[in-house]
C-alpha cells in the first residue's frame, strides 16, 4: 500500500457492515447489521471465519486489480515476499502464515449482503483460486502462476459499488481492523452527507462492537481508534459525545 499509488478500493458491502475484528473460534456464521443493511458470512468449517486486517487488505488489493485490468482472472506476484511487501507488510514467518490463512478463509467463505427490505445477494469472492505460494519459502518464485478467478457476482459488486480510499491512510491504520473500518465508513458517509447527523453510540456498537462485551468498552476503543483515523483524515468533522457520534459535512477523503 504505497502512499504514492492511486486510490485503493473496498466493496461497499464490506464498508457498510464489517468482517470480524478478532478470531471467532468455533463459529462458522457471522452476521452484522447497520440499520436495514446486513452482511452475512458463512465460513468453510475446516478453516473458520476471516478476521482482522489481512482480509480487508487483500480485498482492497483484489478490488483495485479488478478495476485496473477489467478482468475476472487476477494474477498475483510469483514471489510471496514481493506480494506482501507491496501491501506494506513485513514478510516475517508469523505474517506469512497468518496472511495465507486469512486469505484462504476469505476465499472459501460464502457472503450474503443487501437490504433486509430489498434483495439479499449471495456470492463468493472467487470461483477458483490457486495459491501456490510457500509460506516457508517466501523468496522463491512458484513453479505455477498464483491466480484467482473472481466470481461474476463479486466482479460486478467491485465494479459498481466500491469506495475509494487513500493508500497512505490504509498503510498507517493497517494494524487495527477497527481503525480501517471506521476510516472506510467515514469516507463513505462523507461522500453523501449534507447535514449534521447524530449517530447513537448504541447503533455503532451493534455495527462495529461485536468484540466488546459492553458499550463502555467499545466507546473507549472507538475513541482511541478515532484519534488514529482523524490523524490521517484531518478534514473529517467528527465529535464523540456521551451518547452520540456527531458527523458534520466534510470534504471527501479521496477527491472525486
Amino acid at each position: 500500500m504505497n502512499a504514492k499509488t492511486n486510490p485503493v478500493y473496498l466493496p461497499k458491502s464490506f464498508v457498510v457492515a464489517n468482517l470480524p475484528h478478532s478470531d471467532r473460534a468455533g463459529e462458522t456464521i457471522w452476521t452484522r447489521r447497520a440499520n436495514d443493511y446486513v452482511l452475512n458470512v458463512r465460513a468453510n468449517p475446516n478453516l473458520g471465519l476471516p478476521y482482522a486486517s489481512y482480509p480487508r487488505l487483500f480485498l482492497m488489493w483484489l478490488t483495485r486489480q479488478i478495476l485496473i485490468t477489467g478482468q475476472r482472472r487476477i494474477e498475483l506476484d510469483e514471489s510471496y515476499h514481493s506480494f506482501l511487501a507491496g501491501l506494506g507488510l513485513s514478510p516475517d514467518g508469523h505474517t506469512r502464515r497468518r496472511f495465507y490463512d486469512q486469505v484462504s478463509r476469505l476465499l472459501a467463505s460464502t457472503i450474503a449482503f443487501g437490504r433486509m427490505s430489498g434483495v439479499i445477494e449471495q456470492m463468493r469472492v472467487a470461483v477458483e483460486f490457486e495459491l501456490w505460494w510457500d509460506p516457508k519459502r517466501p523468496y522463491e518464485r512458484s513453479l505455477f502462476q498464483t491466480e484467482i478467478r473472481v466470481t461474476a457476482e463479486f466482479y460486478l459488486h467491485a465494479v459498481q459499488s466500491s469506495i475509494p480510499l487513500r493508500p497512505d491512510a490504509i498503510c498507517t491504520l493497517k494494524r487495527s481492523s477497527l481503525a480501517i473500518d471506521l476510516y472506510a465508513w467515514l469516507t463513505y458517509r462523507f461522500s453523501y452527507l449534507r447535514t449534521a447527523t447524530a449517530i447513537p453510540l448504541c447503533a455503532l456498537f451493534c455495527q462495529f462492537g461485536a468484540d466488546y462485551s459492553r458499550l463502555r468498552f467499545f466507546k473507549r476503543a472507538l475513541r482511541e481508534n478515532l484519534i488514529r483515523v482523524l490523524a490521517v483524515y484531518p478534514d473529517a468533522k467528527v465529535e464523540l459525545e456521551a451518547r452520540h457520534l456527531i458527523l458534520r459535512p466534510s470534504p471527501p477523503s479521496v477527491p472525486q
